[in-house]
C-alpha cells in the first residue's frame, strides 16, 4: 500500500466511522476509475492517466470529502481540516475536490442495490 493510501486510512479512519460511508467513498473512487476509463477510450491518446500513486491520495481525501458533505447534516471535517491533517495547499485540494466533482458530471447518486453489492464485496475481502 502506498504511503499516501497509508496515510490517509490512518487519519480518515478516525472521522470516517460510518460503514457506509467508507463504502460511499469506494463507491466515488470507483466511479471515477470508470470515468476515467471511458475517457481514455474516447481520447486518441490511451495513455493518459489521472489517477496514479502521486495522487492517489488526493483522490481517496476528495472522494472522502464528497461523502462526509453528502452524508453528514454537519460535517466534523472542512476542507481546510483536511488541507492541514495532509499538508495540503488549501486551493488546491479545492480545485481537485471541484474536478473530481466534474469528472463524476455531478452525478453521485448510489443506488440501493450498487451500496448492498459494494458491502457485500468489501465484507467478503480478507483483511491483510
Amino acid at each position: 500500500m502506498s504511503p499516501p493510501t497509508q496515510s490517509f486510512i490512518s487519519q480518515a479512519s478516525r472521522y470516517i466511522v460510518n460503514g457506509s460511508e467508507i463504502i460511499y467513498t469506494t463507491f466515488l473512487d470507483q466511479k471515477l476509475i470508470e470515468s476515467e476509463k471511458q475517457d481514455s477510450d474516447e481520447d486518441e491518446d490511451k495513455d493518459r492517466i489521472i489517477i496514479n500513486d502521486m495522487n492517489i491520495g488526493n483522490v481517496l481525501i476528495c472522494a472522502a470529502i464528497l461523502v462526509m458533505k453528502m452524508m453528514q447534516d454537519v460535517v466534523k471535517c472542512k476542507n481546510n481540516w483536511w488541507a492541514k491533517a495532509f499538508r495540503m495547499n488549501l486551493d488546491l485540494l479545492n480545485q481537485s475536490e471541484m474536478a473530481f466533482f466534474i469528472q463524476l458530471d455531478c452525478n453521485v447518486v448510489l443506488e440501493r442495490k450498487q451500496f448492498i453489492r459494494l458491502y457485500n464485496l468489501i465484507k467478503q475481502t480478507p483483511e491483510s
